[in-house]
């Protein structure tokens, strides 16, 4: 069976993509199984310069589950590039889940991202944990969007 999934200039071998911040970097996984046999990896949310996240406690036992504010801790993209990257599969898409707390702090991400090759950094309407998304697309005056 083909189970190839064309994107918008992206084919993943097949639709299997762990998601965002609840598979680390990859690495953490590849004791677990084989990482070249997933369709992509979408590592944890990066920033511009590493983030500690919030203080402890950081999780909180409700009557209905758990909460959890772990505050997007992140090596940071550049540490990323050099420290993780390296050790994941070539052949394997890397998804970079990039975030930033200003519209001046992502157009810094963006330009830094472009310049070393990523395909696409965008922003939009539905960014995650943002109250402020729609003044972001605003700010940056961003006229046509792509959400990959």
């Amino acid at each position: 069976m083909d189970t190839t999934v064309h994107l918008p200039g992206l084919t993943l071998k097949n639709p299997i993509i762990p998601a965002s911040g609840t598979f680390g970097y990859g690495l953490e996984f590849a004791r677990y199984g084989d990482l070249r046999r997933l369709g992509a990896i979408c590592v944890k949310g990066l920033s511009l310069k590493p983030r500690e996240g919030n203080p402890m406690p950081r999780i909180a036992e409700t009557p209905c589950g758990m909460l959890n504010s772990i505050g997007l801790q992140n090596v940071g993209v550049e540490v990323f590039l050099q420290q993780k990257l390296p050790f994941l599969p070539p052949e394997v898409p890397i998804i970079a889940n990039l975030y930033a707390q200003s519209p001046e702090e992502f157009a810094e991400l963006k330009a830094f991202g472009l310049s070393i090759g990523f395909k696409w950094v965008e922003s939009g309407p539905l960014v995650r944990s943002s109250y402020h998304a729609a003044e972001q697309v605003r700010a940056l005056s961003i006229v046509h969007r792509k959400l990959y």
